[in-house]
C-alpha cells in the first residue's frame, strides 16, 4: 500500500523505477493495467502529487491525480481542486474537477507570517498597530523584489 501512496504516474514509462522525490517509485502503463485488472478496478483516484492546473488525468482517465492545496507552501502557484463523484460513477460526466485558486486571505495570511519571521521583517518596524494599508505596502513591497523568497515558482514538476 506504501507504494502505491508514494508512487507517481510517468506517462514515459511502461513499468516502474525509483521516484525521483526519494520516495516510492514511478509507474507507467502497464503497472496501472495491472493494478485495475487484478484488484477489479476501473480508475485510480490518488492524490499526494502537485498539480500546477489542480488536477491531472492520466491514460485516458485511468490515473487521476486531484491537489487541494491551493498555492503551496505560499510559493508555488498552483490551482488547487476537489474531485466530485456522482452516484453514476460509470459515466466520464460523473466525475468533475472543481478548480480554485487561493483566497485573498491566504496572501494576507503570508503577510502574517513573513512579518513574524526572521527575513528582516517585523511588526515593531512596521509598527505594533500596522493596519491592512501596511500590510498590503508590506506586501507590495515584499513581491517588487525586495524580499528573500519568491512566492510563485513559474513551473513546479514536483515539490522536494
Amino acid at each position: 500500500m506504501a507504494d502505491l501512496v508514494w508512487s507517481d504516474p510517468d506517462l514515459e514509462l511502461l513499468n516502474f523505477r525509483i521516484s525521483s522525490r526519494g520516495a516510492g517509485y514511478q509507474f507507467g502503463m502497464n503497472i496501472v493495467n495491472k493494478f485495475l485488472q487484478v484488484n477489479g478496478f476501473e480508475k485510480i483516484l490518488r492524490a499526494h502529487q502537485l498539480c500546477n492546473e489542480g488536477y491531472q488525468v492520466f491514460w485516458g482517465g485511468k490515473v487521476n491525480t486531484v491537489w487541494s492545496a491551493p498555492n503551496y507552501c505560499y510559493r508555488c502557484g498552483n490551482k488547487a481542486s476537489i474531485l466530485e463523484i456522482s452516484d453514476d460513477s460509470r459515466s466520464e460526466a460523473s466525475f468533475r474537477f472543481n478548480v480554485f485558486d487561493a483566497s485573498p486571505e491566504s496572501d494576507r495570511e503570508f503577510v502574517k507570517i513573513m512579518k513574524g519571521s526572521s527575513f528582516g521583517f517585523s511588526s515593531e518596524e512596521e509598527g505594533e498597530n500596522a493596519g491592512q494599508d501596511d500590510d498590503l505596502q508590506f506586501y507590495d513591497t515584499y513581491y517588487n523584489g525586495l524580499g528573500e523568497l519568491s512566492r510563485k515558482a513559474p513551473h513546479v514538476e514536483y515539490f522536494m
